[in-house]
């Protein structure tokens, strides 16, 4: 896919703005893909696809005025998984809930994580949170497929 900027007469750079509708327009072709996206279970306005993209219709002064479609960037943990920022709106104001884009996925594409269970990264790849990717299995399992597959 190629990209057109618009230069700007300043700087000879593109603009912020430009960036924006690259945005936008990239969510609006997923969109029109048909990518199968499922409503975060308790958070309205967020959505989880299954190739782990999180988008949010929610209006924001800064980034959503129009609450299109808008996805999330997710930020990168210490522990190297992927999470982002959801707003709760409740009695008291905006409460924000951090989640891990894999546990999304995986709750709401392979179903219910049982207690004491783990989603394991079946390439190794923290990032890759496809749900092809994914698997529910005990900690042990993930050890185990770890010491199985590990680089020597």
């Amino acid at each position: 896919m190629f990209f057109s900027f618009k230069h700007s007469p300043h700087i000879g750079a593109p603009t912020w703005g430009d960036f924006f509708n690259i945005e936008l327009l990239i969510t609006k072709q997923l969109l029109k893909m048909n990518v199968e996206m499922k409503e975060i279970n308790g958070i309205p306005d967020y959505y989880i696809s299954k190739y782990g993209d999180v988008y949010t219709t929610k209006y924001s002064l800064r980034y959503n005025l129009n609450c299109d479609m808008h996805i999330l960037k997710p930020r990168i943990h210490p522990s190297g998984y992927l999470y982002v920022g959801l707003f709760l709106d409740t009695d008291t104001g905006k409460k924000r809930v951090w989640k891990r884009v894999h546990r999304l996925v995986a709750e709401h594409f392979i179903g219910e994580i049982p207690p004491k269970m783990v989603i394991n990264h079946k390439d190794f790849n923290k990032h890759n949170n496809e749900v092809t990717n994914l698997e529910i299995v005990t900690s042990s399992q993930n050890r185990l497929h770890y010491l199985r597959n590990k680089k020597k």
